[in-house]
């Protein structure tokens, strides 16, 4: 029985990938991509920031919009501390995929409706309709995903369980579990779609949920990593200041681990596990962003020093 739910997990999360593929796809065409560059092309620090964090909300993929700044940085469309800059901003943007999913569900199921009759009637509203359109069956996969998730997890016995146990009293556990799942399947939305099932089914507690978020946004810089190898000198030292930043935030947040889950849970009123795991990946990256911006020159420096010493 276990056999023929580890497939059915194994389809569900295939579908949920192509589907939140998808779900970004249509999200991208909300901005043009000379827009894209209109935003990017500031040199003020700050606002290069809101500009990655922005087009990685706007997109639902940080992926996407790192590897577009790859490219703008190889292309001396932008500098490289410019684009590292952004980069750091779509660690922000990249947490609305994450508040998106832990909306309850009985809401989305009554909204959804609605918002795409709307947006049926006005014919201006094509590619919005197509989002929402993807959107509902994202979240539909992901209830779906939901049923051999909490089949797999109901045996005390298992592995799987067990190492969600593991995951809930080690905070290292469950950072080196989601930094291996995220690597291994390229997308940090569907690690956070999964801490916030596991979250709703009661077989992960906030504290491995945080963990596993924490290890999925390095996890996520494999894409960087693997597309830096087709680039020059110049642009993998952004792939470098995005693994070095998400390094040294996890580092932090490990040491101060259970005052950080405290202060989650205080600013989070509805209690919900759901939206708890959603708040602390966005507390996570904004905090993470305001403390290395006053000191973002050196950090510059120290990467741009890294960099030549690596490759």
């Amino acid at each position: 029985m276990q056999i023929l739910h580890s497939i059915h997990f194994v389809i569900a999360l295939g579908i949920f990938l192509i589907i939140i593929k998808e779900f970004a796809k249509s999200c991208s065409h909300l901005i043009t991509e000379n827009n894209r560059k209109i935003l990017l092309k500031s040199q003020n620090i700050l606002l290069m920031v809101l500009a990655g964090a922005l087009l990685s909300a706007i997109t639902q993929s940080s992926s996407i919009v790192v590897l577009m700044i790859i490219g703008l940085v190889e292309g001396s469309v932008i500098s490289e501390k410019s684009g590292l800059a952004a980069v750091l901003g779509t660690e922000i943007g990249t947490t609305v995929t994450g508040q998106l999913l832990s909306i309850p569900q009985k809401i989305i199921f009554f909204l959804l409706p609605f918002i795409l009759l709307v947006s049926m009637v006005l014919p201006k509203f094509k590619n919005i309709r197509k989002t929402i359109f993807w959107f509902s069956l994202l979240i539909l996969s992901l209830y779906h995903m939901s049923i051999p998730v909490k089949a797999l997890t109901s045996n005390s016995g298992t592995m799987i369980n067990q190492l969600l146990l593991l995951a809930n009293d080690k905070v290292s556990v469950a950072i080196f579990i989601g930094f291996g799942f995220t690597a291994l399947i390229q997308s940090s939305s569907a690690l956070t779609a999964l801490a916030i099932n596991l979250g709703r089914v009661g077989v992960l507690e906030i504290t491995g949920a945080l963990g596993l978020i924490l290890g999925a946004n390095l996890g996520t810089c494999i894409t960087g990593v693997l597309a830096s190898f087709s680039f020059s000198k110049k642009a993998k030292t952004i792939v470098v200041g995005q693994i070095l930043f998400n390094f040294l935030g996890i580092i932090i947040i490990s040491i101060i681990f259970h005052h950080y889950v405290n202060l989650v849970i205080f600013l989070t009123p509805s209690k919900l596990i759901e939206r708890q795991i959603a708040n602390g990946q966005t507390l996570f990256n904004i905090l993470s962003v305001i403390a290395i911006l006053p000191i973002f020159p050196l950090f510059y420096r120290l990467v741009k020093q890294i960099s030549l010493k690596i490759m």
